[in-house]
């Protein structure tokens, strides 16, 4: 399904913030990015079942601006 927007969203133990984020959108919104910089809680799981397309979980914590252009780039 091609979306008009693409969201990308850097998490590090996120999982609580990303079920707040998500109840603003419906399935016709944003094509959701998430990349995960080696969270210790279930953030990537949240991700997944939020509808994130393809949630990325890096080795270590890269940083904000590293992640996200790896997101960007995907």
């Amino acid at each position: 399904m091609n979306r008009l927007w693409t969201i990308v969203t850097v998490t590090y133990n996120s999982a609580e913030d990303l079920r707040e984020f998500s109840s603003r959108y419906t399935s016709k919104d944003p094509h959701w990015i998430v990349v995960d910089n080696n969270s210790a809680d279930d953030t990537i799981d949240t991700a997944v079942s939020l509808g994130a397309f393809n949630p990325t979980t890096l080795p270590f914590n890269l940083g904000f601006s590293k992640a996200n252009n790896i997101g960007l780039s995907m």
